[in-house]
């Protein structure tokens, strides 16, 4: 499956306003989204752009959240909808 695929996914199982993309070491918040559509292939777009290619990825279905790594560093997407961020 592709990587586009696992995020359709993603987005099927965890509809919400607040979604993340943190790294997991330092848990440092890259993306945050409130009360906006989020489009699969947007993030896909904006990872690339901004994070870089994507190395690895798993998704198990109907998860909180999708591990990829990009350039040997671990990271994740969740759904944040149960809890407060601050950046």
């Amino acid at each position: 499956m592709q990587f586009v695929d696992k995020l359709k996914d993603f987005f099927k199982y965890n509809e919400g306003a607040y979604y993340l993309i943190t790294d997991n070491t330092g848990y440092n918040t890259i993306l945050r989204v409130d009360d906006v559509v989020f489009e699969t292939v947007n993030t896909e777009k904006f990872i690339a752009e901004h994070i870089g290619e994507i190395e690895e990825y798993f998704y198990t279905d109907k998860d909180y959240r999708l591990d990829f790594t990009v350039k040997g560093k671990q990271y994740f997407l969740i759904n944040y909808d149960d809890g407060v961020v601050s950046i």
